[in-house]
């Protein structure tokens, strides 16, 4: 997950955007907020990070005692969060389990809206030019407000 020194240097010393994992910034509440403020992304892998770590999994009680996974905490504190794969060979994952995975790590799940929140911030963390992050933002939001637009009675 990172030591809270080494998070202080890339987003001080570096300029970092984007932090991978960032587990221990949960201790660290002064940078949480620079995160929030210059809205710098946090990489987020629940399987990778649960079978480093261990965290509760809120849909298996043998779970209850390891500690809860921060996601909710940093999205409730207006940190950039995106839910990423890491390594998909080694966690034998895909993107859809990873968001699964998060829900069920998370206490009460994640509603469908924060998902497209969280699947939003990915788009803006993404390593491509500004003009290209862009165009991929105002694509996903017309097809979400048509979808919505269906939605609605």
């Amino acid at each position: 997950g990172g030591y809270p020194q080494n998070i202080w240097e890339a987003v001080y010393e570096l300029n970092a955007d984007r932090i991978g994992h960032g587990l221990t910034l949960e201790s660290l509440e002064n940078l949480m907020q620079k995160f929030v403020e210059r809205k710098v992304a946090i990489e987020m892998c629940p399987s990778s990070n649960n079978q480093i770590v261990g965290y509760r999994n809120f849909m298996i009680p043998e779970t209850a005692e390891k500690p809860v996974y921060p996601l909710k905490n940093y999205f409730e504190k207006g940190i950039r969060v995106t839910i990423n794969t890491d390594n998909p060979g080694i966690s034998r994952t895909d993107i859809s389990n990873e968001y699964l995975l998060a829900a069920q790590m998370t206490a009460g799940g994640i509603s469908k809206w924060d998902m497209l929140k969280i699947i939003r911030n990915g788009f803006k963390a993404a390593f491509l030019p500004m003009e290209v992050k862009k165009g991929l933002l105002l694509k996903i939001e017309n097809e979400t407000i048509k979808v919505l637009t269906k939605l609605s009675p």
